[in-house]
């Protein structure tokens, strides 16, 4: 499993427990406003409109967490096939020790001197 899509994953848990989450409060706010004004309690109708306020936006969270995470998607030559180096952009082939980019026929790193032919 490449890292797109290990964060893709994380991504997507951290925007379902968000979304669950605010529903969640939702729920609690609104019993807790209603027996907050069936029994007059204070801490109740204070808690309760809270609770509802941070559900708003922690829903949003979620949604948005989901949606990039399904936008992410990881293409050939790119971080897929762990093409990455200290030196250049990530579509070049690089050398395995040292990053440096490997042109067209070349058979040994002009930096670091290793070999390719294995």
């Amino acid at each position: 499993m490449n890292i797109i899509k290990k964060q893709k994953n994380l991504l997507i848990g951290i925007g379902i427990f968000a979304m669950v989450a605010s529903i969640l409060l939702l729920v609690f706010g609104i019993l807790l406003l209603v027996r907050g004004i069936v029994n007059t309690t204070i801490a109740k109708l204070i808690i309760g409109p809270i609770m509802i306020l941070i559900s708003a936006p922690l829903f949003v969270f979620g949604f948005k967490a989901i949606f990039v995470a399904s936008a992410l998607k990881a293409v050939d030559g790119s971080l897929k096939q762990d093409n990455l180096a200290k030196v250049g952009t990530i579509n070049m082939k690089k050398c395995d020790k040292c990053g440096t980019e490997i042109l067209d026929g070349e058979t040994v790193c002009s930096n670091c001197g290793k070999s390719f032919e294995e």
